[in-house]
C-alpha cells in the first residue's frame, strides 16, 4: 500500500514531462496519481515549456534552379578552428 501525501505541483509538472498544470490538477482530483492526495505550491514559469512551444520558420525557397552538377556550391564557414 502506498503512502498518502501532498506533492508540489511544480515538481509533479517536471516529473511527468512538463504536463499541463490543469491536467495535473485533474489527475489528482480523480485519484490518477497514486498516493498524491493534494497539491501544494503555485504553478511557476517554466522556461522548458516555453522553449518547447517555439517553432522554427522553414527555410526560404531558393530562386536558383540548378541545371547540372556544381551549379550551386554551398560551404559552411566557421573561421579558424583551434584543436
Amino acid at each position: 500500500e502506498s503512502a498518502l501525501f501532498a506533492a508540489d505541483i511544480n515538481h509533479v509538472h517536471r516529473v511527468l514531462g512538463h504536463t499541463n498544470f490543469e491536467s495535473i490538477r485533474d489527475m489528482v482530483r480523480h485519484g490518477r496519481l497514486d498516493g498524491v492526495t493534494s497539491l501544494t505550491g503555485v504553478p511557476e514559469f517554466c522556461e522548458a515549456c516555453v522553449l518547447g512551444k517555439m517553432k522554427k520558420k522553414p527555410f526560404q525557397r531558393s530562386l536558383t534552379i540548378p541545371r547540372g552538377p556544381l551549379d550551386i556550391v554551398s560551404s559552411d564557414v566557421g573561421g579558424p578552428v583551434t584543436p
